[in-house]
């Protein structure tokens, strides 16, 4: 498995996007790997309460 950025997200169970909607946006995921995984998360800080309500 492998992938970064917006292509990590299809192995977990949720990811945060902005790719498809015009604000960020909890899709749902493959579910390969439990959990959520959010790119850029480090440095976009408005991404983190998305991870935290999820």
């Amino acid at each position: 498995m492998s992938g970064v950025s917006a292509g990590a997200i299809c192995w977990f169970e949720k990811g945060i996007t902005d790719s498809w909607a015009y604000d960020l946006a909890v899709m749902d995921c493959l579910g390969f790997v439990n959990g959520i995984c959010c790119p850029h998360y480090d440095e976009e800080p408005a991404r983190r309460p998305f991870v935290k309500k999820s």
